[in-house]
């Protein structure tokens, strides 16, 4: 994991330095490094790393896309494993709202997300 690691922090150099700070493929680097970091058990930098994905998807796809109610998601998954699971089940239910609003309640990834929240 750890030279996926690097790896995945070049990548979010070049598309920092090439697409800009707040582009959504510089969203999905951190989204890729948190995802690693959360493999490695570093619960504190995952979250760090998520957030930052999240706010740069609320800003430039908006807070109501698909795309962005995935970042609720994984936010939510570290914030459980972390204990916290007031906040986990708030990110959660944002998660589905926004699911549910444009993917429409039968879609598998709402499926999903409902079935977590039971």
């Amino acid at each position: 994991l750890d030279g996926a690691l690097v790896m995945y922090k070049k990548a979010l150099a070049i598309r920092e330095k090439t697409l800009g700070k707040e582009n959504p493929s510089t969203a999905l680097s951190y989204n890729n490094i948190a995802s690693l970091m959360y493999e490695k058990g570093d619960l504190d930098g995952a979250l760090v790393m998520y957030k930052k994905c999240l706010a740069i998807q609320e800003k430039t796809l908006g807070k109501q896309s698909p795309v962005t109610a995935t970042s609720y998601n994984n936010i939510a998954k570290v914030m459980y494993k972390k204990g916290d699971l007031d906040d986990a089940l708030k990110m959660l239910n944002q998660c589905l709202a926004i699911q549910e609003k444009t993917l429409g309640s039968d879609h598998p990834l709402t499926v999903n997300t409902n079935n977590g929240i039971a």
